[in-house]
């Protein structure tokens, strides 16, 4: 393929990831120019208001600096920081990208807890890992190895021109130039697609579904090279909504532009499935067929609650911060007497007042406290607890702290007469 239509592939898949924040930033009224476009949402949304006008003035000014010379220094010092990990990498099993027939492809670390059975009918054998994306240790009889081992210098050259090029392109044109930051992570981004266009006849695992990186496998799939795709669902798609409403079968924000070349999908249920045939998936890659599989997401359970006390899991996301605060507020001058775990969302770090309440914060990622009762926005945690006989309180992901006394009474109603009685074997 040219270069020109590997810059066209990052446009569509940047703009994929725009529809995604600019849908987050609009969750309770609020918009991306509020915030100077910046990438990220999630890390800027569970701010205080009172910082938002100083984030627009960061946001405004960053751009500015980025669109007068600041993108190409910076995507210089990507490339070449990218360049000296690439060096200290061990060098790839010969082979590899000829022989493989199937990869896990961990994107986001996330991926790690999911590409496995029961979504898939046997354990990935082989991982591709990026720097960015750290996975835990995989078990016996499962090998990684880096994406940058395959990489050489001349590939890291290309990627930067590549990226310079793509960001550029990405100023120039007016649906994206108020975006600019979000070619932040191209030279990445290309290296990534550099690596994966050196397998073929392979199946690429991935657990992505929309982003640009999903996109990006889905460009290796659709490259003629005899590769394949398999998507699995990592997460409740209806933990975007921002109403709280059940899941209505359809994605909550269109997206600019579907993938186009997935075989096979292993989605939570009928419902997730329907979202994804009808608002992830093109036509035509429905109409070619998709091999199904339907799985329940697990979590294995850690008792931590030793006092006897009734217990509650408040899951955490920057948006909902405010609300589980006054929350954590309102419980605490409760008549149940209830043992608090808060566990942060594990790709968006929480705010300093998370860590002055009177809950016990989990930050381990593959950490799952026993409890009575969970808090939770729309969230893939609510379906994994219901899979282990746990119920869930859920709140609309843009509930504001005035409904915080009302979520209480209704917690506390639920624990009475309750103590934590569920033990882990």
């Amino acid at each position: 393929m040219s270069e020109s239509s590997w810059i066209e592939e990052y446009l569509l898949a940047t703009e994929n990831e725009i529809a995604v924040d600019a849908h987050l930033y609009s969750i309770g009224g609020s918009n991306a120019g509020a915030f100077g476009h910046l990438p990220r949402p999630s890390r800027w949304r569970g701010m205080s208001a009172k910082l938002q006008p100083a984030l627009r003035i960061v946001g405004t000014v960053s751009r500015a600096l980025w669109n007068v010379g600041a993108a190409r220094a910076y995507l210089n010092y990507d490339a070449s920081r990218l360049d000296r990990y690439r060096q200290s990498c061990a060098p790839a099993p010969q082979g590899l990208t000829s022989e493989c027939r199937e990869l896990a492809v961990a994107f986001s670390s996330r991926a790690a807890d999911v590409l496995h059975i029961p979504a898939l009918p046997e354990e990935p054998k082989q991982w591709l890992t990026f720097p960015w994306a750290p996975i835990h240790p995989l078990p016996p009889g499962q090998a990684q190895v880096d994406a940058f081992s395959l990489l050489t210098a001349e590939d890291i050259e290309l990627a930067r021109k590549l990226a310079i090029r793509a960001s550029a392109e990405l100023r120039r044109r007016p649906s994206t130039r108020l975006w600019a930051l979000q070619s932040y992570t191209a030279v990445r981004w290309f290296a990534a697609r550099i690596a994966l266009a050196k397998f073929t006849e392979c199946r690429l695992l991935i657990a992505e579904h929309y982003d640009r990186w999903a996109m990006l496998a889905d460009a290796i799939a659709r490259s003629g090279r005899g590769n394949a795709l398999t998507l699995v669902q990592h997460g409740a798609l209806a933990g975007l909504s921002a109403n709280g409403e059940a899941p209505s079968g359809r994605l909550h924000f269109p997206l600019p532009h579907r993938l186009t070349s997935v075989s096979r999908l292993s989605v939570y249920d009928a419902i997730s499935q329907s979202v994804f045939l009808s608002d992830v998936l093109t036509p035509e890659c429905v109409a070619r067929g998709v091999e199904m599989r339907t799985f329940k997401p697990t979590i294995e359970l850690t008792r931590m609650n030793t006092t006897g006390r009734a217990s509650l899991l408040i899951v955490g996301h920057t948006l909902c911060e405010p609300l589980h605060i006054a929350l954590m507020n309102q419980l605490s001058r409760g008549d149940v007497d209830v043992e608090v775990f808060y566990k942060p969302h594990p790709t968006a770090a929480p705010g300093n007042q998370v860590a002055r309440q009177p809950w016990q914060v989990i930050h381990e990622r593959s950490v799952f406290p026993a409890v009575d009762l969970v808090v939770a926005y729309p969230s893939t945690l609510v379906t994994e607890y219901a899979n282990v006989g746990i119920p869930a309180v859920v709140h609309a992901l843009d509930a504001t702290p005035d409904s915080a006394i009302a979520l209480a009474s209704e917690i506390q109603a639920r624990l009475t007469g309750k103590v934590a009685t569920i033990s882990v074997d």
